[in-house]
């Protein structure tokens, strides 16, 4: 697994470089006003099987989580999408529709850590 964590910020908000914190892991600081996006990025055998088929069969797959917190949009990032679970899919143009192979389970499951994310 990977993770990558972007903090978008205004011009005026932009952090002074003297009180950045660097170690061979991390870069850190404190007080920071920024719009912040977590990327996860998951190897297909850190999957389970039922999920690992699909994907393998698959285009793309992008899975969104998107608060409620309300937030302003920094231009020209002023794209939104309401509230909730967001799951885009996309099957490989030689795939015989091997998505509907992706149980009701497993999307309940992915809907319960969503859910679970955001509240817990």
């Amino acid at each position: 697994m990977r993770q990558r964590i972007t903090f978008l910020q205004e011009p005026q908000d932009s952090v002074d470089p003297k009180r950045l914190k660097v170690t061979n892991n991390a870069i850190s600081t404190s007080g920071v006003k920024a719009a912040r996006e977590d990327r996860i990025t998951f190897g297909f055998e850190e999957l389970p099987q039922e999920l690992y088929r699909v994907l393998k069969a698959s285009h793309e797959l992008h899975v969104r989580w998107v608060g409620e917190v309300q937030y302003d949009a920094i231009a020209p990032l002023v794209s939104r999408l309401s509230p909730g679970l967001h799951v885009f899919y996309t099957p490989q143009r030689s795939s015989n529709n091997s998505y509907v192979s992706l149980s009701k389970q497993s999307m309940m499951h992915a809907e319960s850590t969503a859910i679970c994310y955001a509240r817990c």
